[in-house]
């Protein structure tokens, strides 16, 4: 499987109503980090904030840069990073919690964050969803009346009786049987 790019993360949040990441123009752009200018807008409020984005290729030096960069914003940042990253003791002590040491309102990899957006709607879906179709009935098959005063329930796929014109009654269709046999 291959890894998903900020980028197409992005572009995926891009598409919800509220929230909007300006991939087209980074703040602030180093050899492998990105600051991206992000806003949330709920009716006519407008609340701005920053993602920085910090690619699997970073080293050190560039997770400090990044953090210096960010560490002087007015605005809240949300800082994700590529999951290669996850075990980088660097990153965590930079960026990690608590949240004081930064204006740092997130602090996620890339799944995670995209998780983030996408938990409330897909749990409102799932709540609409079992509110629109409860759980199914059994299924009870219906009896039906044939003309010839037969009734048929359950499965009435089953090949009908045939009655025996020697004995009256109902008995399986045998002279089927004797023809099919060879000889």
């Amino acid at each position: 499987m291959q890894p998903v790019a900020f980028e197409d993360i992005a572009k995926l949040i891009n598409l919800t109503p509220i929230t909007k990441i300006d991939l087209g123009h980074p703040l602030h752009h180093g050899a492998q980090w990105d600051i991206f200018a992000a806003s949330h807008t709920i009716q006519r409020q407008r609340y701005e904030y920053r993602v920085l984005y910090i690619k699997a290729a970073a080293t050190n030096a560039d997770l400090r840069e990044a953090f210096r960069q960010a560490e002087g914003a007015a605005r809240d940042t949300d800082v994700v990073y590529a999951p290669s990253l996850a075990d980088s003791r660097e990153l965590k002590e930079l960026f990690g919690r608590p949240a004081s040491k930064g204006p740092w309102r997130a602090f996620d990899d890339t799944a995670a964050y995209f998780r983030a957006f996408l938990a409330a709607d897909l749990d409102a879906y799932a709540k609409n969803l079992t509110e629109a179709y409860p759980e199914p009935k059994p299924y009870i098959a219906p009896v039906i009346e044939t003309p010839s005063g037969r009734s048929l329930s359950g499965d009435h796929r089953l090949p009908p009786q045939r009655l025996s014109p020697r004995r009256g009654r109902r008995t399986a269709a045998r002279r089927g049987d004797r023809r099919s046999r060879p000889g």
